[in-house]
């Protein structure tokens, strides 16, 4: 007996969209698909690192231009995004955060 697809076309985009945007979901748990990384330093190196195994990685900086660009290093927009980003402002991280679900999907 064949069952029926419970998913919806919502759910069904949203996994296809997932499966797009990061080369080796299986190496990585859903929640650690995505990665919120600080432009400098160390948060760079992990950034590459993260990228270079699969994940899907946000750039936050406070300077957008700067975190763009190092997003384009890292890969495309599937790999990889820029955006600008004031930890002590609790209304831009919910922005990073929804641009990072926007741009990798919610997992």
């Amino acid at each position: 007996m064949r069952r029926r697809s419970s998913g919806s076309s919502t759910g069904r985009l949203e996994e296809a969209k997932l499966r797009r945007a990061c080369p080796n979901p299986n190496h990585w748990p859903p929640a650690s698909r995505s990665s919120l990384a600080r432009l400098s330093g160390i948060g760079r190196a992990i950034a590459n690192r993260l990228a270079a195994e699969g994940a899907c990685v946000v750039i936050a900086d406070l300077s957008l231009e700067k975190a763009q660009a190092a997003a384009a290093q890292i890969g495309g927009p599937d790999v990889a995004i820029g955006v600008t980003v004031d930890v002590s402002d609790e209304a831009a991280v919910q922005a990073a955060v929804n641009a990072a679900v926007l741009a990798f999907g919610a997992s």
